[in-house]
């Protein structure tokens, strides 16, 4: 089957120069495909249909769905010329006509004031509670959720952290050693959530002209992250650290940091993303908001009116 691929992230450029020494299928999915390249490098494949969900490795499809192609995991990949051919031609994909995005945050501020901000989290805990949408790593931040056997775990170490300022001399790994590989599935719980929480704390960093220090602190949580969990999941965990977040979570922090109101389609597609693991990252999005409005944005600097 021969198809094309047209939205790609600018890591997936370089990624597919290493593809050239060939790789494999990791895992197979309905609307996503992820492959390795070794030794520890992956690509994402996603169906046109969940382009939203783009994300800083990914790149965007012309299929509906990866099942029905007979695609396995351990399958060959290998890219030469401008295709990607999977397995014995499974699937062959064109790279020619592709539009590159950029996963990283390019622009910081202005922002609302932290009081509009707080308003904005504030209206967003409401609806998720009146929609019911006790998944993941919710609990954490809506008290009316019963707690999970995983939410119940990572609370010590979400409430040592609250009373942790990140500007102080307290190391946070053990923030990590709380949350890292902390469920089930390809992405844990605790890694989803961490990773809604990293990005924000970069967000801020660069905003605040504070990245040497919030950088020593993310690199404390992250400085086990290869040992505590998969390494799907830790190549993403990395590159949260680094600022990088897919396309629907980018937008969602634009939203709630610099307009006043948010689109519920976007926090709706979120909570729907995996089973848990987008309501999980909007539980981390959330926590690092009030986090950062905590310790490190408690005065005006740039704010839109």
């Amino acid at each position: 089957m021969k198809k094309k691929a047209y939205f790609f992230s600018k890591k997936s450029t370089n990624l597919l120069d290493e593809l050239r020494s060939g790789g494999e299928v990791h895992s197979v999915f309905d609307t996503s495909l992820n492959i390795l390249i070794p030794p520890s490098s992956f690509l994402t494949l996603l169906a046109k249909k969940k382009e939203i969900y783009r994300n800083p490795i990914s790149i965007v499809i012309d299929v509906d769905s990866f099942r029905g192609l007979s695609i396995l995991p351990e399958d060959p990949v290998i890219y030469t010329g401008d295709t990607i051919i999977i397995g014995d031609k499974k699937l062959i994909i064109d790279t020619k006509d592709r539009i590159t995005w950029d996963a990283s945050f390019r622009y910081f501020g202005p922002l609302l004031s932290p009081s509009s901000i707080e308003k904005n989290v504030d209206t967003l805990k409401f609806f998720i509670k009146i929609m019911n949408w006790n998944k993941g790593m919710l609990p954490l931040v809506i008290e009316e959720f019963p707690h999970s056997h995983y939410t119940q775990k990572a609370k010590f170490a979400i409430e040592r952290l609250r009373r942790e300022d990140i500007l102080s001399e307290a190391r946070l790994s053990f923030v990590g050693e709380g949350l890292i590989g902390l469920g089930d599935g390809l992405t844990p719980s605790g890694d989803d959530f961490l990773s809604g929480f990293l990005v924000i704390l970069y967000y801020f960093a660069k905003y605040l002209d504070l990245e040497d220090v919030i950088g020593k602190k993310i690199k404390e949580i992250l400085s086990r992250v290869f040992v505590r969990t998969n390494l799907l999941s830790a190549v993403f965990l990395t590159l949260a650290g680094q600022g990088y977040a897919f396309f629907l979570l980018r937008e969602i922090i634009k939203d709630l940091l610099g307009r006043r109101g948010f689109d519920m389609e976007n926090i709706r597609n979120l909570i729907e993303y995996g089973d848990s693991s987008g309501a999980s990252i909007l539980a981390g999005l959330i926590f690092g908001i009030e986090y950062t409005l905590r310790y490190l944005y408690r005065e005006t600097k740039e704010v839109l009116v």
